[in-house]
């Protein structure tokens, strides 16, 4: 009886450590989420790992390692951190917060069509924004997954589109994509993601049209103050080129976002902050330069000493500054004046407005032209002190309003109040009747396989661009599928009135075509050999290898680096910067961080980085091709 009662003893001091140890492991895991929100990801990464080595169980593990993960993406961001100048602050329920955003339009904002659901295979849609104007749509999908992702189509006439497609694979991750927005140049992407590199919830990023690929590049982290702790959306400059704007639920209510409104800065300046620095810019109040409590806060404000040099660019900026104004509101008097312009009738009133809204149009141009130089200008201070190593702050200066009339009245520093920031209230577009979307056809696999049956394909599924296949036999009649043995994908052409010809394959390279012949022929193919097609058409041997030696001269190549999580290091650095000066992006590939450099005109100027690389890294590093 005694052994009984101490067996229970034993096993209820067992469940009530257990449990005890269960609720402190609760407790630091919220004293560290409560780190990292603070942005203090050092201490928030000492106490996950402490617990990521304590616990046995897979779910917690995986949740602790993806925490870790944001950590150290945080401590990279805090080392870029900008300071805008927050001009409006408002808080708007999540469901249609984006129906605030000055210059969209009304009724622009649709639920997406289900045709374009349809037309792409997709499980589901969301909102969209939908231009009457647009040639291109960016919107996002849901998978079969759930998953959401960025799909594009375009515009063949009036009121028939493309079938959608999905987005390139340095836009498209593992997680959600969602509000993609095309900036006012044309080619930038902005959009929302909780899948790339990113410090938790979704991120905002931006990817720019990359000429060299004809695609979009690589998506990079918009950082602080943009990206947060919290769920981040919809970054969007206002067409006036006055603002930026993007909502966060980082400090809003349940079911809620705040719309954070700042000034529009071409070239913001990055510089490393503190965690304190950056957590008071991420949770600002419209008074810029002071805390919560309204006073002056040297410390959660980034100043650096630039020698002198800031006087140069801030003069610059509150002249760029000053024109964007002018422009913005010469342009809204034109606007005015056109509009009435319409309604007159008497020809001395029509020829006098006339006369007026032609020497505005003239002035917006001078404007237009003086912004051009002036934004020159400040490319060019903002290029030298990058290149000296010299980081400009946002002084109060800049990012105050000047209340000083003269200054105002002069143009330079003056902010008018014609032109304030105001919220919009559009209402929710009802999707167009006459949409009509093409038919979705899914794309031929013409990877090179072997399985248990053929599918034959006809010359129309051919590419269009140099192709080498490995041709079978000609018959003076159609084969059957099973004559092929499993191979794939075989194509059928009618050479003449009686003959067909049959070729498997579509590889880029002869070496490529030329490893699988002793594949093909084992099957039975004997007379297997390779042929060449270029633009549909049959062309020899020896002219398609020097179609595909210059092809390989115009190729491009970028070299990926993984393994370094928190940056690299400064000898990996050093020896890119002596091989090469081309960028370096970073990147999350399948949950870990890529560091992309390139683009290279030529394989050997890639391996030659690659090869600087490998001397002084034990790391992974690839050279990849660009198609």
């Amino acid at each position: 009886m005694r052994r009984i009662s101490t067996i229970i003893t034993i096993v209820f001091s067992l469940f009530f450590y257990s449990t005890c140890f269960a609720q402190d492991d609760k407790s630091l895991e919220r004293e560290a989420d409560t780190y990292f929100n603070n942005y203090e990801f050092g201490k928030a990464l000492a106490l996950y790992k402490g617990l990521f080595a304590r616990t046995e169980d897979s779910t917690a593990r995986f949740v602790l390692e993806g925490k870790m993960v944001l950590c150290e993406n945080g401590t990279s961001l805090l080392d870029f951190v900008f300071e805008p100048s927050f001009e409006a602050i408002r808080e708007f329920p999540l469901k249609n917060f984006f129906l605030h955003y000055p210059g969209f339009g009304d009724s622009t904002w649709i639920k997406s069509p289900f045709k374009f659901e349809k037309a792409a295979g997709a499980s589901g849609g969301r909102e969209m924004y939908y231009p009457s104007n647009s040639g291109n749509l960016y919107f996002s999908l849901m998978d079969g997954s759930g998953k959401y992702h960025i799909y594009t189509s375009h515009r063949i006439s009036d009121s028939l589109w493309s079938a959608p497609s999905i987005l390139n694979g340095n836009i498209t991750s593992s997680g959600n994509e969602i509000f993609p927005v095309l900036g006012n140049n044309g080619k930038t992407l902005y959009f929302s993601s909780d899948g790339h590199y990113g410090i938790g919830g979704y991120d905002l990023y931006r990817s720019d049209w990359d000429p060299s690929i004809n695609d979009w590049g690589v998506a990079q982290n918009m950082g602080i103050p943009y990206s947060s702790t919290g769920n981040d959306y919809l970054y969007y400059n206002t067409p006036d080129g006055l603002y930026t704007v993007f909502a966060s639920d980082r400090d809003a209510g349940k079911g809620n976002v705040k719309i954070y409104v700042t000034d529009f800065v071409e070239v913001p300046l990055r510089k490393k902050a503190t965690p304190k620095q950056a957590s008071a810019i991420s949770r600002p109040v419209v008074s810029t330069g002071k805390n919560k409590s309204g006073e002056k806060s040297d410390g959660d404000s980034l100043k650096i000493n630039v020698n002198g040099n800031d006087g140069i660019y801030f003069a610059t900026y509150k002249k760029v500054k000053a024109l964007r104004l002018k422009i913005a509101e010469s342009s809204s008097g034109l606007k005015k004046s056109r509009v009435l312009y319409n309604t007159l009738k008497d020809t001395s009133d029509l020829m006098a407005l006339g006369k007026e809204i032609s020497t505005r149009e003239s002035k917006v141009l001078e404007l237009q032209d003086s912004l051009g130089k002036a934004m020159e200008e400040l490319q060019k201070v903002e290029t030298d002190f990058l290149s000296k190593g010299i980081i400009v702050p946002e002084t109060e200066d800049v990012r105050s309003r000047d209340d000083n009339p003269a200054a105002s009245a002069s143009g330079f520093g003056g902010y008018a109040d014609s032109v304030a920031f105001s919220f919009a209230d559009n209402v929710f577009g009802v999707i167009p009747s006459y949409i009509r979307v093409e038919e979705y056809v899914p794309p031929v696999d013409l990877s090179f396989r072997i399985t248990e049956t053929t599918e034959l394909l006809s010359e129309k599924d051919f590419p269009g661009s140099l192709s080498y296949q490995v041709y079978l036999f000609s018959l003076a009649k159609k084969a059957s599928s099973k004559a092929f043995k499993g191979l794939n994908p075989v194509f059928e052409r009618k050479i003449s009135s009686v003959k067909y010809s049959y070729a498997a394959g579509v590889f880029g390279t002869y070496e490529e075509a030329s490893a699988h012949l002793p594949e093909v022929r084992k099957l039975g193919f004997r007379n297997a050999r390779v042929i060449a097609y270029d633009g549909g058409k049959y062309i020899s041997i020896y002219k398609a290898k020097i179609l595909e030696k210059k092809a390989a001269e115009n190729s491009k190549y970028r070299v990926n680096i993984s393994g370094y999580p928190n940056g690299l290091p400064q000898a990996v650095l050093d020896a890119i910067g002596a091989v090469t000066d081309k960028d370096i992006a970073k990147t999350l590939v399948e949950g870990k961080v890529v560091f992309v450099i390139g683009v290279f005109g030529s394989e050997t100027d890639a391996e030659a980085c690659a090869d600087a690389v490998k001397a002084v890294s034990d790391k992974i590093v690839k050279v990849e091709k660009i198609e």
